[in-house]
């Protein structure tokens, strides 16, 4: 669990520096790609304590699963309104695109 873990909160705090105002256009993406890498490493870190649930205690488990899970949702919505975002504010995106995306 641990490489998955230290590699989310790396590209969180990535994210950070990268979700910025002064980016516009195709730099954009850079935060967009930066948090679904969060929420794709989250969600290995969440398969190893999913896969060895049985060896948690209850403490355990609520101190864990719990945290990681909710950090999971939150970076896997975040990532898609950030796409969103990107791609509704690229001038340069079609109308069909702004569509298909949402």
């Amino acid at each position: 669990m641990t490489g998955p873990f230290v590699i989310a909160q790396i590209l969180q705090s990535l994210w950070t520096a990268a979700f910025r105002p002064k980016y516009k256009g195709n730099l954009m993406y850079i935060s967009t790609g930066l948090l679904a890498g969060t929420a794709y490493s989250l969600s290995k870190a969440h398969a190893v304590i999913v896969a060895n649930n049985q060896q948690l205690g209850f403490l355990q488990y609520i101190q864990y699963f719990l945290p990681i899970t909710l950090h999971f949702g939150w970076t896997t919505a975040a990532a898609l309104v950030n796409l969103n975002g990107a791609v509704s504010m690229n001038e340069s995106s079609s109308s069909n695109l702004v569509r298909w995306v949402g």
